[in-house]
């Protein structure tokens, strides 16, 4: 205990040396590259692990939102199917197995295939993510700080060696040289002991940064290749879903869309206003596959005219187009369905389902974040110094003194100061249903109650349901503070 003392003593004591300037540090410049760049990499592991759980969460968010449209054009085209619906009122409507087809396939997408790539993208890549975070972090910064405290023991040990020496050369041909040579000898040999235990910590501290960085980079590289099958999986499954449901419209209509986005897509993308581009930055262009060889001269005012009379014969043409399906309608006879194959009506919604609104989309990256998520969860050394204890209630003040002339009663009652409250627990209500992705993640629906337990990081708090007694995860914008 009181060697621990002396070494705090000491070591803060050279800490107050070496901020006023008035002792040498001992630097190591490897090492200093070596601590600068494993912080700056486990921020990069919380800032990735934070943007892979808002795109986990946008992407539910962004499919379900699609979903819903499909059910809404669906039950448009079945309610104005029915003859009841609007009596004596022709429908015009054409696309009702499109309809049908369309809002099934989003369905699959988001309960098949969304969901899937999301447990294996949990799975693999953004959960040990996590684990290495919150695990490496500490780990090597205790190291860090050991390496510290051993560094100052070394300074001090070699500033008192030199005042000792120094001593020693005053004292040449005096009593007191003896004793100094001593001292000299003392200081020499908690030098060498203090510089071997420095140099062993320095070295062990390099190799859990090495250690730390070769799993830095396998981890980084199963997150990119993870993520991207993933994704690539759940497009192009959905991709060729879509495409079948599209070849039950017409082919001349469907061209003309697709027409519409490959032309915004040679431009680089839709633009709010489009300006006009220098030679050089057409002819970049060209180089990069944006433009085409066309497109680096201006063109002439016949270029323009042609170029608007081809337009006007499109429109002309798609006009044509309606109004030949429209003649084809009025001259067709309606051939009634078989009930085999008349679409199934929407289940009516339940009054769950209406009132329960789409979950808000999370912010991307996170900061240190949080970010994250920003701010994914950051790791954080927890703290070793205690919370104060409440102060006790003040003693109750002595009665004011009796007047002579009033009689005496008995005395009053003793007051017993009550015990301070306990700290409430801080609940908060589930704004919306969250459906789990990950293993550490807490599931509830809307309305449910959960305990808060750890509320730290910006973009998802830890908590604990107040039914089920489950503890998990959860993010800050589902959930709303308890009122009642």
């Amino acid at each position: 205990m009181f060697q621990t003392l002396k070494n705090a003593r000491r070591r803060t004591v050279e800490t107050v040396l070496e901020t006023v300037g008035a002792a040498e540090k001992t630097i190591d410049n490897e090492f200093e590259v070596y601590s600068e760049n494993f912080y700056d990499m486990m921020e990069d592991m919380n800032e990735c692990g934070a943007a892979v759980t808002a795109v986990l969460l946008n992407q539910k968010t962004f499919i379900k939102d699609a979903v819903e449209l499909t059910k809404c054009l669906n039950r448009i085209y079945v309610k104005n199917n029915n003859p009841e619906h609007w009596p004596g009122v022709e429908n015009h409507l054409q696309y009702t197995e499109a309809a049908a087809r369309y809002e099934a396939a989003l369905t699959l997408i988001d309960e098949a295939y969304r969901s899937s790539s999301a447990k294996v993208s949990g799975e693999i890549a953004l959960t040990p993510l996590r684990s290495a975070v919150t695990a490496m972090g500490p780990s090597v910064e205790n190291i860090i700080k050991e390496r510290g405290e051993l560094v100052k023991d070394y300074d001090s040990y070699q500033r008192r060696l030199k005042v000792s020496q120094e001593k020693k050369r005053q004292a040449q041909g005096k009593p007191s040289e003896a004793e100094a040579t001593a001292e000299v000898t003392k200081n020499e040999g908690k030098v060498q002991k203090s510089k071997e235990l420095y140099e062993a910590s320095n070295d062990k501290c390099k190799r859990e940064i090495e250690s730390s960085r070769r799993a830095h980079d396998t981890l980084i590289d199963t997150q990119l290749l993870t993520l991207l099958v993933c994704q690539a999986r759940l497009f192009s499954l959905a991709s060729q879903r879509l495409e079948e449901i599209i070849t039950l419209l017409p082919k001349q209509k469907v061209d003309q869309v697709k027409d519409r986005v490959d032309q915004y897509i040679r431009q680089g993308g839709a633009k709010a206003q489009v300006e006009e581009k220098s030679t050089l930055s057409v002819g970049f262009d060209v180089l990069m596959g944006k433009a085409y060889v066309s497109d680096l001269k201006k063109p002439t005012e016949e270029e323009l005219a042609e170029e608007e009379k081809k337009k006007q014969e499109d429109l002309e043409r798609a006009a044509a187009i309606v109004k030949e399906d429209e003649n084809k309608k009025k001259n067709s006879v309606a051939t009634p369905i078989p009930p085999q194959n008349r679409p199934a009506p929407p289940p009516a919604p339940s009054s769950y389902a209406k009132s329960n609104p789409s979950p808000p989309s999370v912010p991307s990256a996170p900061s240190s974040a949080p970010p994250v998520p920003s701010s994914g969860p950051k790791w954080k050394t927890p703290s070793t110094t205690p919370s104060a204890p409440p102060a006790p209630p003040s003693a109750p003040s002595a009665p004011p003194p009796v007047p002579q002339s009033a009689p005496r009663g008995p005395p009053p009652p003793p007051i017993i100061p009550k015990a301070p409250p306990k700290p409430k627990e801080q609940l908060v209500v589930a704004l919306y249903d969250h459906e789990i992705d990950t293993s550490d993640e807490l599931p509830f629906r809307r309305g449910e109650k959960i305990i808060v337990l750890d509320s730290s990081d910006a973009g998802w708090w830890k908590g604990k349901h107040s039914v089920t007694g489950a503890i998990g995860i959860f993010p800050v914008n589902y959930v709303k503070p308890d009122d009642t």
